[in-house]
């Protein structure tokens, strides 16, 4: 029997806002490398919108989040 694949969804949204996971995201948000190029107060609102119920900002959020591990693995400190 054949059948097409299907994918599942991954509760990124859920678990880049919960506390018990998003403790390295937080560090990450607000830490050196992420004043090197982005507005601490800018990265904090968008931040306090997403936690506070804006799920649409998820993608932003990952985004960011992305970019400073790509450039904390390409350029260590």
């Amino acid at each position: 029997m054949y059948s097409e694949k299907v994918g599942f969804a991954v509760p990124v949204r859920k678990w880049l806002a919960d506390d018990k996971y998003n403790k390295n995201i937080k560090e990450s948000l607000f830490g050196d490398t992420s004043k090197k190029f982005f507005h601490e107060s800018e990265i904090k609102a968008l931040w306090e919108s997403y936690i506070n119920g804006e799920e649409n900002l998820w993608g932003r959020v990952y985004a960011i989040y992305a970019f400073l591990l790509w450039y904390d693995m390409k350029f260590p400190k």
